[in-house]
């Protein structure tokens, strides 16, 4: 998995700082998409998924994949790989198991917070145990933590896609880990 350098935290920090002000806003205004009004005529923007509370390392780096799955494949989850993963199923289905519980928000719970100003817009989440199977749609997200084993794949019949979002300690390309500074 190849790592992005600190400076790329840095503007998602940035970033995030505008989305959120932003969204609160939104959350508050009934019948209105979340940034309607604020984003220039012709360009969206869906909030897909979001991680809170998160113990990040400082620096750290993040990194953005689409892994894809045909029907019957799959790969073991390293217990020693320290990165969060944020892994948002955008077709398909798959197959995970975490020797920790993991935490899932369903297709359709982020828009249905965000539309329920008393929810104040956070999705609810869905804690599968330990070493509980759990299959995830299109539309469902989850959070890996880091340092936890298990098994990610493909039970189904059609091929399945996510997007990952990876977050964790500077590492350089050979994964190496980097002394902070």
């Amino acid at each position: 998995m190849h790592r992005f350098t600190v400076s790329l935290v840095v503007v998602v920090m940035l970033l995030g700082g505008f989305v959120l002000p932003v969204q609160l806003v939104a959350i508050a205004q009934e019948a209105t998409p979340a940034v309607e009004g604020f984003m220039p005529e012709g360009i969206t923007f869906e909030p897909v998924a979001f991680a809170t509370g998160l113990a990040l390392p400082a620096p750290g780096d993040v990194a953005v994949s689409r892994i894809g799955f045909d029907p019957g494949t799959g790969f073991p989850i390293d217990e020693e790989d320290s990165t969060y993963a944020l892994a948002v199923v955008e077709s398909g289905a798959l197959t995970i198991r975490l020797d920790r519980p993991l935490m899932v928000t369903r297709a359709g719970a982020l828009a249905t917070a965000m539309a329920e100003e008393a929810a104040g817009g956070a999705p609810a989440n869905e804690e599968i145990a330990a070493g509980q199977e759990a299959t995830l749609q299109a539309g469902d997200t989850a959070l890996f933590p880091p340092d936890v084993g298990g098994e990610i794949g493909n039970d189904g019949q059609d091929r399945a896609v996510v997007l990952v979002v990876f977050v964790g300690p500077p590492e350089d390309l050979s994964g190496e880990a980097t002394p902070a500074p």
